[in-house]
């Protein structure tokens, strides 16, 4: 790739972060518990602690879900991380099964809260409607390459579904909250998976 492209590229990319990022703070100060209750000081947190390296997150991600689901089968917020970015249609139907899919992560980006799909329609759908709604809000911001697969969500069914969801060869890492953890009291750090080009999720070419 000559440095011009690369440049564009990356270019691109940083407009489509921060428009994804500001986005979706907007839609989710909308929809989250957070913005009509305060939150916790200190919450639980999905995702890679500072530092932490993704093999380690792994094995720490998976030995909660493993515990998780030899002690309860209560419902919890999960992080599931892909292995490699999925298109709108890879994503629904892996997750078709899971009970709620509460938000989509592109690259870095703001989780994007995501709305159950309706009669008639899957995941796919739900997941390819969110991406047609950054298209409409990249439009007049020039020649910008538009994202089309996800790299995690955030999901809400019981540990045993998601111990099964772990097994798929899509799925890099699941780590689970514990039960009493509430919606919009607990942050979410995007995790990455080794070989993944966020530059390229941001701006494919």
């Amino acid at each position: 790739m000559s440095q011009p492209d690369y440049h564009s590229r990356r270019v691109g990319a940083v407009l489509v972060l921060v428009l994804l990022i500001f986005a979706g703070l907007f839609v989710y100060a909308m929809f989250d518990d957070a913005t009509n209750k305060p939150q916790a000081i200190a919450g639980d947190q999905l995702g890679p602690d500072t530092d932490e390296s993704f093999t380690a997150y792994q094995e720490r991600a998976g030995a909660g879900l493993q515990q998780a689901a030899e002690e309860h089968d209560e419902p919890v917020f999960a992080l599931v991380t892909f292995a490699e970015p999925l298109t709108a249609g890879k994503a629904g139907e892996l997750l078709e099964g899971i009970d709620r899919v509460n938000t989509m992560l592109v690259g870095i980006s703001t989780p994007r809260p995501l709305p159950e799909p309706i009669s008639g329609k899957t995941r796919a759908d739900v997941f390819a409607h969110q991406f047609s709604l950054i298209d409409s809000s990249l439009e007049g911001v020039g020649d910008v390459p538009r994202p089309y697969r996800l790299t995690a969500v955030t999901a809400y069914d019981t540990p045993q579904a998601f111990a099964e969801l772990a097994g798929a060869d899509s799925v890099a890492a699941v780590e689970v909250l514990p039960p009493d953890a509430a919606w919009g009291n607990f942050g979410i750090r995007p995790a990455v998976p080794p070989g993944i080009d966020m530059l390229e999720v941001a701006a494919p070419r």
